[in-house]
């Protein structure tokens, strides 16, 4: 079994299953063979082919991209096309590994740093240098005109070549990815299953820069983070709500001055955050998002956030189902790797839930028409709010406030989005 990225086998023609290449062995030693492209997935640039004739060696296996710890030392060793007009280089070995991202709002990416990345090494695999294990597949190497990301490289995940792979014959997989701490109410810690790691992975990516302004997250590289901007609001408790929607030993300060929403959110499991409009309620469902989405992808611990926007109400009715409401997260629906995947998902959410370790965000009550209300209200309350899981609802003040349809959640504690200062 031999593995490559997609693009190269499509310039030289040869990029759908069927087709063959030659190969040629890096370190020499060998005559060149012929291989037949076997699987490709040009979504996540991989292939798969398949030859009769073995190289001198082979990895030792693969290990899951999403398990790879910041800053751990890895290898490349690829095909170089140096500009040199009096000598040739037949490879080069470059290092570095800088994390994960997302592109093209759909496909989960490895990322890495590291100037000796050359053309020509496309393909070529990202080895751990501790044991030899492939962590990616090398796909793009990045250099934008202003300087962002400077050095970065792009690498197919070793999830997903598993699964090309799989068909062809048997292949090592390590998947040591965190392990999550549901508490030690709940026994042993569990791994944190591929499926919800590249949710969260998704969930980070998506939440990442400040959408203001550019609700399609048009060039990256001019965008700010969020994290860089972010400054929590300062709240105010309009209602304090009764007690089993506070933290045990907490207390919320009604009628005290204003106090920052995330020392406020930390105090109540379950609440709902009210404000005028453009005070920044899906921004804080973000900025929570993206925070908590980081800790239990790279620490194994918190809460999984569950951004719900509430307007999807309106087209497709209430759900009846963990599987049916993460149909209705746009990282979802944009990513047909997660959809794919989504029954496993759905179960690990679910059985996450059942554990009080879902922080879910329900953004927007007061964009759900009149006549979904009801039936809103009675699934929130059988559901989410008799459970032991964090709720945040987020709504506009005004509607908030409106009697008919009535969206008031009497027992919960109402906040209300102060004013931005200067």
């Amino acid at each position: 079994m031999l593995a490559t990225a997609w693009h190269v086998l499509d310039r030289l023609g040869a990029g759908k299953p069927g087709d063959t290449v030659r190969i040629d062995a890096l370190a020499g030693g060998l005559a060149p063979f012929e291989a037949r492209v076997e699987r490709v997935d040009p979504v996540h640039d991989l292939a798969a082919l398949s030859s009769t004739r073995p190289l001198l060696a082979s990895v030792p296996g693969l290990i899951a991209t999403d398990s790879v710890k910041l800053r751990t030392d890895v290898v490349i060793t690829g095909v170089s096309d140096v500009h040199d007009p009096h000598h040739d280089y037949r490879f080069l070995v470059a290092t570095g590994w800088a994390g994960d991202s997302v592109r093209d709002k759909q496909t989960l990416l490895g990322r890495l740093r590291c100037r000796d990345v050359v053309p020509g090494m496309s393909g070529a695999p990202v080895c751990r240098d501790a044991d030899g294990r492939v962590v990616g597949v090398i796909s793009a190497r990045y250099n934008s005109d202003d300087g962002w990301l400077r050095d970065s490289v792009w690498v197919a995940r070793t999830e997903r070549l598993e699964l090309l792979l799989r068909r062809l014959g048997q292949v090592s997989f390590e998947s040591s990815l965190p392990v999550i701490d549901l508490g030690p109410e709940w026994g042993e810690p569990t791994r944190l299953p591929i499926e919800l790691s590249e949710y969260l992975t998704e969930a980070i990516g998506d939440t990442e820069y400040l959408a203001f302004g550019n609700p399609h997250r048009i060039g990256q590289a001019n965008q700010l983070r969020l994290e860089d901007v972010w400054m929590p609001p300062d709240a105010r408790i309009c209602e304090p709500g009764r007690e089993q929607a506070l933290v045990s030993e907490h207390y919320l300060p009604h009628g005290q001055g204003p106090i920052q929403i995330d020392a406020l959110l930390n105090m109540a499991e379950k609440a709902v955050v009210i404000g005028r409009p453009g005070y920044g309620k899906t921004t804080l469902c973000s900025r929570l998002t993206h925070k908590y989405a980081q800790t239990a992808k790279r620490e194994g611990r918190g809460w999984i956030p569950l951004h719900v926007p509430l307007r999807t109400v309106n087209h497709h009715g209430v759900w009846n189902s963990m599987e049916e409401l993460l149909t209705r997260l746009p990282i979802v629906q944009r990513n047909p790797e997660l959809r794919s995947r989504l029954p496993r998902l759905s179960a690990q959410l679910q059985e996450a839930a059942s554990r009080g370790r879902i922080w879910f965000f329900y953004d927007g009550l007061d964009e759900v028409d009149a006549d979904r209300v009801a039936a809103l209200r009675r699934r929130l309350n059988g559901y989410a709010l008799a459970s032991p899981n964090r709720v945040t609802i987020t709504c506009r003040r005004a509607d908030y406030d409106t009697a008919r349809p009535s969206r008031r959640f009497a027992d919960l504690p109402v906040l209300e989005l102060d004013a931005f200062s200067e």
